[in-house]
């Protein structure tokens, strides 16, 4: 009886010893598998990092202010500092706060004193076609600068130095400004950019005269 006992024992033993051997090489071939990602079957490894994707290329931008037009006294923003700019006004007065000291300057200067739209965009974005002082680069000291420097968020010092080159190329990829860049950039800003103010350069090329209204930074 004994005997039989010690027998079954250990058959059961011997039962149990290869039911974990082929448990323990079943693991270890899974793991294995898993390790080498499945290698020509498209497998990944896991706990894998994708490598991040190269940036792109991107445009630069220029981010537009939503400007209220008219224009007039009480008004505020960076086309009032184009307004300042074209006034001679210099330093803090350039605040685009259309105030006493800009109703002045305005006064002396313009026959009126509300700028719609349109009067804003013939005073002081057409005349830069058939203007001398283009294009705008470094070292040059004029109102268009100055126009130019205000609507990046710089100071409006009028002179092109390193400060508006780098701003200049950010916001436009250029080191220079054309009339049509200028007008481009301006429009942008401003967001002066519907059908009826953009694209003046056909349109005085083919009138083949200066515009009507004059000159807004004389």
């Amino acid at each position: 009886m004994k005997t039989k006992i010690l027998v079954l024992l250990f058959v059961l033993l011997v039962a149990v010893s290869i039911i974990m051997i082929v448990i323990a090489k079943k693991n270890k071939q899974k793991d294995e598998a898993a390790s080498n990602g499945n290698a020509g079957t498209g497998g990944t490894k896991p706990n894998s990092v994708a490598a991040p994707a190269p940036a792109a290329n991107v445009a630069p931008v220029v981010v537009a202010e939503t400007t209220t037009f008219p224009l007039k006294y009480g008004s505020r923003g960076k086309a009032v500092k184009v307004i300042q700019i074209a006034c001679g006004l210099t330093g803090t007065a350039v605040d685009g706060i259309w105030g006493n000291a800009t109703e002045r300057e305005i006064n002396s200067r313009y026959e009126f004193n509300t700028f719609v739209k349109q009067d804003f965009y013939h005073w002081f974005i057409e005349p830069a076609y058939g203007n001398d002082m283009f294009p705008l680069k470094a070292g040059q000291t004029n109102n268009w600068i100055g126009a130019v420097q205000v609507v990046l968020g710089l100071s409006g010092t009028r002179y092109w130095g390193d400060g508006t080159t780098a701003a200049v190329k950010a916001a436009t990829g250029k080191t220079e400004l054309t009339a049509s860049d200028y007008e481009r950039l301006i429009s942008l800003a401003l967001g002066l950019t519907d059908a009826q103010t953009i694209n003046t350069a056909a349109q005085v090329l083919a009138n083949g005269n200066q515009i009507a209204y004059g000159w807004g930074f004389q």
